[in-house]
């Protein structure tokens, strides 16, 4: 099935694994397993508690051949299949300049204030190759980045 098709049928159900502290001083990995995560379609990694537990999630993924949804660069290079995540890097860059001006002189109240939260969308295509899940090429070319061109 088309990975379009597949979204629009499937993304409600997909389990959000949100995990606790408690929890990932225990074995994240077994919770994949058992806790009744790999067994459906496809998993969306939303908690921001998930960094340290990621590689076993995304190893149990692979295995199952389900497609991880992630919000974090790193974890779309450590195993998931499409992300949409914030640009840190350029938002790193975005306060180095209103640093730099304020360190020329500028008085930071005459500086406006600018939201800034750009996001990226990424797309891992040696992972969906890996586990047969076909990204549409129009979401290949709107990526802002993909991993195996």
């Amino acid at each position: 099935m088309p990975s379009r098709q597949w979204c629009r049928a499937n993304w409600s159900r997909l389990p959000r694994w949100i995990p606790t502290r408690r929890l990932l001083a225990g074995s994240p990995r077994s919770f994949v397993v058992t806790g009744g995560v790999i067994p459906n379609d496809a998993v969306a990694v939303t908690g921001n508690l998930t960094v340290t537990a990621f590689p076993g999630i995304a190893q149990a993924a692979l295995r199952a051949k389900l497609p991880v949804f992630v919000f974090q660069s790193a974890q779309l290079r450590a195993g998931g299949v499409l992300a949409v995540s914030r640009d840190y890097h350029g938002s790193g860059v975005a306060a180095g300049r209103i640093a730099a001006r304020i360190i020329r002189g500028e008085r930071p109240a005459t500086i406006p204030f600018v939201e800034y939260a750009p996001t990226k969308l990424m797309v891992n295509l040696d992972v969906a190759r890996k586990i047969g899940f076909t990204v549409p090429s129009a979401v290949i070319t709107r990526a802002d980045e993909v991993i195996g061109r």
